[in-house]
């Protein structure tokens, strides 16, 4: 029987950036999540694995897009650092509301950009929801992080 790793940690940075295509935009991002991985996650207690997926309990990151002139634009996001035990991936999805189009399925994050929403005019508090897939307690413990970019194009 695997001993149990006591903690395992994910500290999930945002940044963003702004491309010319859409002149004057602003992309505002805020929010990050910091998860502690510990006893509680464990499926069945004590000898099994964790959870996976893991989700963040409330949307803990929003976004806006702001000085848009009423044109549309769309925003994308991929993962440009990561210190990730192997098979574990993130995926992201925000909310669609108020003339934002989105997803309805997380966007696992790779180095790619992808398609994260769309939107006519300034929008604020666009809600980011995060989720953690393939945590097991055969990773080594230890700190983790990953850092996204947002894009507005």
């Amino acid at each position: 029987m695997r001993s149990l790793h006591p903690l395992a940690v994910l500290l999930l940075g945002c940044l963003a950036g702004v491309t010319p295509q859409l002149r004057g935009a602003d992309l505002q991002v805020s929010g990050s999540w910091y998860r502690q991985i510990g006893p509680a996650d464990l499926v069945a207690g004590a000898g099994s694995d964790f959870a996976s997926p893991l989700y963040a309990d409330q949307n803990p990151s929003s976004l806006g897009v702001s000085n848009t002139g009423g044109e549309g634009w769309t925003v994308s996001a991929r993962l440009i650092t990561s210190a990730l035990p192997s098979g574990v991936s993130i995926g992201v999805r925000a909310d669609s509301a108020n003339g934002v189009a989105c997803g309805t399925e997380y966007l696992t994050l790779s180095s790619f950009e992808q398609t994260l929403c769309t939107g006519i005019g300034d929008r604020s508090g666009i809600g980011l929801a995060l989720r953690l897939h393939g945590v097991s307690n055969a990773q080594p413990s230890g700190g983790y992080g990953a850092t996204v970019q947002y894009r507005v194009y």
